[in-house]
């Protein structure tokens, strides 16, 4: 067991993370905005950046390429959300109240990842689909690295 964990933490550092989410509501045009600060680590496998966090006793696992960024969740449910700049993406995301079809339409996909001192920056704004109704337009800031505080880009 111990090798097991020794592997899996293997070239991760740890990091800083701030989540800045905003939705608003498609039909009232009502704002809800929510920030994450906690701690992780980033790791690089391949093509991909994963970053790693707890939330709320839920395991957080973030990739992120060049081509799309995927959330999952596991802990008392698992859930899972693509982000793809080309292409609406379905995905299923279990609540304490059941599992429901998700979509995503991404319409702004950024990366910016700087090496010394480590930061990366990820920007999406996007269009939530829930059971193929269209629920919310979000724009999602992600900061990782040492120090991740940075106000939310229009």
């Amino acid at each position: 067991m111990e090798n097991r964990e020794q592997y899996k933490n293997e070239g991760s550092i740890p990091v800083k993370i701030r989540i800045t989410g905003v939705h608003r509501q498609p039909d009232t045009g009502q704002e809800e905005e929510t920030v994450t600060s906690c701690t992780g680590t980033y790791r690089r496998l391949g093509d991909f950046h994963c970053i790693l966090y707890e939330e709320n006793g839920e395991r957080v696992l973030i990739r992120i390429s060049l081509e799309q960024m995927q959330i999952h969740r596991s802990g008392k449910h698992t859930s899972d959300l693509v982000f793809h700049p080309l292409e609406r993406k379905k995905s299923l995301y279990a609540t304490p109240y059941g599992t429901m079809e998700m979509e995503t339409e991404v319409s702004r996909y950024e990366t910016d990842l700087q090496e010394e001192p480590f930061r990366m920056t990820q920007i999406l704004h996007y269009r939530l689909f829930m059971q193929g109704h269209h629920v919310s337009d979000a724009r999602l800031l992600l900061i990782v690295g040492s120090d991740p505080l940075a106000e939310m880009p229009e």
